[in-house]
């Protein structure tokens, strides 16, 4: 809405949110001077226009607008004449998200003013849903045909669910409200987004960058940070224990537990940071990182978390039900006590889930394996080496214990191998001896140059125990082990289905509120065709698709069927 205020009135905005609570939020004073801008969409261009006094003076006044990054999309220098001036900005080729609208006007001296507006993108392509009919009965089959306009290819999810367990409207988190700078990384569903919510986040987010005299969340500096985009990762740094002042220049080494070894080393940037990519990891994995260093004292490692739900200002907001909800909450908790208490009769993947990810090593086959159970028994490790592993000695200078690795047809001796042990990286060679002989099963010999990543080593020895403990190996302060949450195996949907007349007059109850999910389906020149059947809970069923062209515009299609006996 929309008012013109009285010189010297106070005037305040009071929004309630249906919870009861009260934002409120003091209207700054009318001036006679000044600018401001107002923007709203027109079709493919968004109109933006500035105003000022009537009784302002002609001034030039910069434009500028950015998208988020900042990228700088459009700059241009607007004369104001009269009270208002506009012009369109067209949106085509720009990216979904919030945009900056930056104002300044260097004949009042004032800093530039922000003004953010939402651009979800392109209007999503609308898809035809067909099912045939629109009421069904009890356990029956629907069949359902997608169709795109002119046979376009999309790569579509497809939900079938009782009417309520959707949102109609994509709610902001409550800590949107204090803390409106991260209004960029929550953005409601752009089909369903609550207009009067983000129109009330963009005001505050205004506020808050012409408080802190910002461009966007993001600052005129840059980013301070990179999301990872080159797939699974992790990253930390290493600084001095006692300055605290970043370790640069150190060699790090990271590797995964478990009988596939992955290796990674790299050295820290100039502020004691690392970062190492890794493969086919699916669930919750050990990793272990340490530091391959020659001083006396090593770095402290820290390992960096990228997912946080800390912020400033949470506000605790309590799940509230809508009296219409009853009814359905009702029938959810009905659904999951059968769904405990009996087994389905039948069942189909709506999809085919991804085959498991194949385990990645970046280690070859050895040059000798000696197996320490074939020998007669040793009483020490160090005795092993020296008596029955060929081309490793046992060296030891200034009181330490190293291990060689001598290769005989170039007749060159390395002096610096990479040890591992059960695949992690070994840099205590002395406490490495001290272990039982007992609990070791196999010994592996690289006896040349081994290239890994962009080091090269000299040799490589792996002593592989048949402990699940390293046999009680105990690694210092130059390491850390920590668990890591990998990529989650891919699950297929599983829906009931009743292809025989017996199987829909069995007795096993079935209330099922969610019929169909397929996150797997695609058009092209054809039609898209799949099959689901209603459950024995009536009511208003809603078929959901949505997904994105082979170009990713958006695309959405949304139907209707009813489910009750005898229809």
């Amino acid at each position: 809405f929309e008012f013109i205020p009285a010189a010297g009135m106070d005037y305040r905005v009071v929004i309630r949110n249906k919870n009861g609570q009260a934002i409120s939020k003091r209207l700054p004073p009318v001036q006679h001077s000044g600018l401001i801008c107002r923007t709203e969409r027109l079709g493919d261009n968004q109109k933006i226009t500035l105003r000022q006094s009537p009784r302002g003076r002609s001034s030039k006044v910069s434009v500028r607008i950015y998208s988020e990054g900042p990228r700088l999309e459009d700059s241009r220098v607007v004369e104001m004449r009269g009270a208002e001036q506009s012009f369109n900005f067209p949106l085509d080729g720009l990216s979904p998200g919030i945009c900056y609208i930056v104002v300044a006007d260097s004949s009042d001296g004032k800093k530039p003013q922000a003004y953010p507006f939402y651009y979800g993108g392109p209007s999503p392509l609308p898809l035809s849903l067909a099912t045939g009919q629109k009421n069904f009965g009890f356990r029956e089959r629907v069949d359902l045909k997608i169709e795109a306009p002119a046979g376009e290819q999309c790569q579509l999810s497809v939900s079938v669910r009782k009417k309520g367990l959707g949102e109609d409207t994509a709610a902001l988190p409550s800590f949107i409200w204090d803390n409106p700078w991260l209004l960029p990384s929550y953005l409601p569903d752009v089909r369903n987004r609550d207009e009067t919510q983000m129109e009330m986040a963009l005001m505050l987010l205004a506020a808050r960058l012409n408080e802190k005299g910002m461009v966007s969340p993001a600052g005129g500096a840059g980013l301070q940070w990179i999301p990872e985009m080159r797939g699974l990762s992790i990253s930390g740094r290493m600084r001095n224990k006692k300055s605290g002042a970043p370790a640069a220049g150190e060699v790090s080494m990271a590797a995964v537990v478990g009988n596939q070894p992955q290796i990674n080393i790299m050295e820290t940037r100039a502020d004691g940071s690392f970062t190492f990519t890794l493969y086919g990891l699916e669930g919750r994995q050990n990793l272990f990182a340490g530091w391959k260093g020659t001083g006396e004292e090593p770095p402290e490692i820290l390992i960096n978390s990228h997912f946080s739900i800390r912020f400033p200002e949470v506000i605790p907001a309590p799940l509230t039900f809508e009296a219409e909800q009853h009814q359905l909450f009702e029938e959810l908790h009905l659904q999951a006590q059968l769904s405990a208490a009996y087994e389905p009769e039948m069942e189909e993947n709506t999809f085919n889930p991804s085959p498991p990810l194949l385990p990645v090593a970046n280690l070859d086959n050895p040059d000798f394996t000696v197996t320490v159970a074939n020998f007669v028994t040793l009483p020490a490790l160090e005795e092993v080496f020296r008596e029955i592993v060929p081309y490793v000695l046992v060296r030891r200078e200034k009181g330490k214990a190293h291990l060689d690795v001598y290769n005989q047809k170039t007749q060159q001796a390395y002096n610096d191998p990479l040890v591992l042990l059960d695949n992690i990286p070994v840099f205590d060679i002395g406490r490495l001896l001290e272990l039982n002989p007992g609990n070791i099963e196999k010994i592996e010999v690289f006896n040349t140059n081994y290239l890994l990543g962009d080091y090269l080593f000299g040799g490589l020895v792996s002593l592989h125990t048949n402990t699940d403990n390293f046999a009680g190996y105990q690694w210092g302060g130059e390491s850390v082990f920590f668990r890591f949450q990998a990529f989650s195996p891919e699950k297929a949907f599983q829906h009931l289905v009743y292809p025989t007349a017996g199987a829909r007059s069995s007795p096993r109850p079935d209330f099922r509120p969610m019929l169909y999910w397929n996150p797997k389906v695609e058009t092209g020149p054809e039609e898209a065709s799949l099959e689901f059947y209603t459950s024995g809970l009536p009511g208003t069923y809603e078929i959901v698709v949505r997904g994105f062209t082979k170009n990713g515009r958006p695309c959405f299609g949304r139907s209707l069927i009813e489910v009750g006996e005898g229809r």
